[in-house]
């Protein structure tokens, strides 16, 4: 990172009004690029030069130790945990080790906005900030990530969707570009107003509401093209602040799609919404307790068996077996975890604990 002369006078500046004593700005080269005390702009710097170079305090109490400097402590300063720049501050160092914690917070608030503008300079990552405040609920910075949303004139107050597509972990992150080209030109059709990658394997967009129409035509035609190597789930109706309970929402639809289609409505949700709040754990237990007996081709069996809404014939089509078959095994199921899988209230049982496995 390049500290701009006029960036190290305005962090020097507001030290001093702070402090009281002379600051002074040291760059990488042990030169002093701004100082409250103009005759020290331009000067060689030891003290400050060797902060730097060993990332560590440098107290002066001798003035003789070093070229360039008067007594005073020196200290490095950090972006990510790289030294890129001492501040100096000129006095007794016995006297001036009390501000030399608020002179480095100081120093690194100003280098911090500065990197963020910078960062900030074209709209792809405008984006990504906005989309990353709100998904993450970092609300210290929702004020700032309005402000960019303004300046992008993108409309905040409607009510927003999270549209999560989430890749096979399979797939070949060489090729991401070509599937991302396709996402973002999905997203671009449906009128998301904002979307963003999130590496490795999640693409999300924020859908308006009045825009649900659209995407829902344009979805079963995405969501086909890309059945093999691509999961979609769609969120909860929130406004921009809460767009976060939006996004973990669907994440909890993508966990619940099935064979059939690629993609999951959260609002669509039932049952497995009261499940999603039982703890893990006690999950675990119960389905391990009462699948355990099970073998897995009559887990499976179980599955199809509920996918086809407990039709015997749909099922044993699904299977590719004879209907008396599959009446044989559902009994031998029963047999084992004492669940009657044609019995409705026991079938109920076992279709919960099938979603915990």
């Amino acid at each position: 990172m390049n500290i701009s002369k006029n960036l190290a006078k305005q962090i020097v500046e507001a030290i001093k009004q702070i402090c009281g004593y002379d600051i002074n700005f040291i760059d990488k080269e042990g030169i002093v690029i701004a100082s409250t005390d103009e005759n020290r702009i331009g000067n060689f710097h030891e003290a400050g030069q060797k902060a730097i170079k060993t990332r560590s305090t440098i107290i002066v109490e001798n003035i003789n130790t070093y070229l360039g400097v008067k007594k005073g402590i020196n200290i490095p300063i950090f972006i990510n945990d790289i030294p890129i720049a001492a501040v100096g501050v000129t006095g007794e160092p016995k006297e001036v080790s009390k501000y030399i914690f608020l002179s480095t917070k100081i120093t690194e608030i100003f280098l911090n906005e500065n990197l963020l503008k910078e960062n900030l300079s074209n709209k792809t990552n405008q984006i990504d900030y906005i989309m990353q405040t709100y998904l993450y609920n970092q609300k210290e910075k929702f004020i700032y990530a309005k402000n960019l949303l303004k300046n992008l004139n993108i409309n905040i107050n409607s009510k927003l969707y999270a549209i999560t597509i989430e890749l096979n972990n399979s797939y070949n992150l060489n090729n991401i570009k070509i599937i991302e080209k396709s996402i973002k030109a999905f997203f671009e059709e449906c009128d998301c107003i904002l979307n963003t990658y999130v590496f490795p394997f999640e693409f999300i967009g924020f859908l308006p509401e009045n825009k649900f129409n659209i995407f829902k035509n344009n979805l079963d035609n995405f969501s086909v093209l890309n059945k093999d190597i691509l999961k979609i789930g769609i969120g909860s109706l929130e406004v921009l602040e809460d767009m976060a309970k939006s996004y973990s929402n669907s994440n909890i639809a993508i966990s619940y799609i099935s064979n059939e289609k690629n993609y999951k409505f959260y609002e669509d949700f039932s049952i497995e919404i009261l499940l999603n709040s039982i703890p893990i754990e006690l999950k675990k237990r119960y389905s391990l307790e009462i699948l355990k007996t099970l073998s897995k081709e009559e887990i499976y069996i179980l599955k199809t068996y509920f996918e086809n809404n407990m039709e015997l014939k749909k099922t044993s089509s699904s299977l590719f077996i004879h209907i008396n078959t599959l009446q044989y095994k559902l009994d031998k199921i029963y047999k084992k975890t004492g669940y009657n899988p044609r019995n409705f209230k026991d079938a109920c049982f076992l279709y919960i604990i099938l979603t915990f496995y």
